[in-house]
């Protein structure tokens, strides 16, 4: 159908609301902020190894730990929030 929109809806603080299904992407995304300034949206829950094989495959197999908000973490801790 021509304009038509899908839509699903979401509890928020107990409310069900309509959200359009091409922006509930959206809800679910995470910037991460690398020491270069540079910043990229990753989907949230994605690791530090997934991250890194985002940036290249070499760094992915040379890479042993992240440094996620000042902590070291392990690479296959899930990042639920944005990051520097």
């Amino acid at each position: 159908m021509k304009g038509f929109v899908n839509f699903t809806f979401i509890f928020i603080r107990n409310h069900l609301l309509p959200l359009q299904l091409s922006k509930i992407k959206l809800l679910f995304m995470m910037k991460i902020s690398f020491p270069d300034g540079a910043t990229r949206d990753y989907e949230n829950g994605s690791s530090a190894l997934d991250i890194a094989k985002s940036i290249s495959e070499g760094l992915a197999r040379k890479v042993l730990a992240a440094n996620v908000n000042g902590q070291v973490w392990d690479l296959s801790r899930p990042i639920t929030d944005d990051a520097l």
